[in-house]
């Protein structure tokens, strides 16, 4: 097992993570554990339209966030992007210069009344 794929597996060992997503420079999978089939389960080559649509706008969002960041912070390298979605989930974005991680991790609402 590679060093990568250590890492994906002790990242989804992570209580409440939903998917790990791996994406090169241009964007195309590389890495995909998608268990939930949340996004796909498949290469780019074998997607179906709802799957090629999730994923396109994720690259969106992934560069909208990026762009985002640099205007806020001009000076700053962005590293690393944590969306709240709702109450239910937290999507984190560590964009580089060769490839960017995505992992949707759902929420533990312990604090509920």
């Amino acid at each position: 097992m590679s060093e990568i794929d250590e890492t994906i597996e002790r990242m989804r060992r992570i209580n409440g993570v939903k998917f790990v997503l791996i994406l090169n420079k241009d964007g195309n999978i590389l890495e995909n554990k998608d268990d939930l089939e949340i996004i796909c389960k498949k290469s780019d080559k074998n997607l179906n339209l709802e799957e090629k649509t999730r994923l396109v706008k994720i690259r969106e969002l992934v560069e909208k966030a990026k762009i985002f960041v640099r205007e806020c912070e001009p000076n700053q390298i962005t590293d690393f992007i944590k969306f709240n979605i709702g109450e239910v989930y937290d999507l984190m974005i560590c964009p580089d210069k060769e490839f960017t991680l995505i992992v949707l991790q759902e929420l533990k609402n312990e604090t509920k009344v």
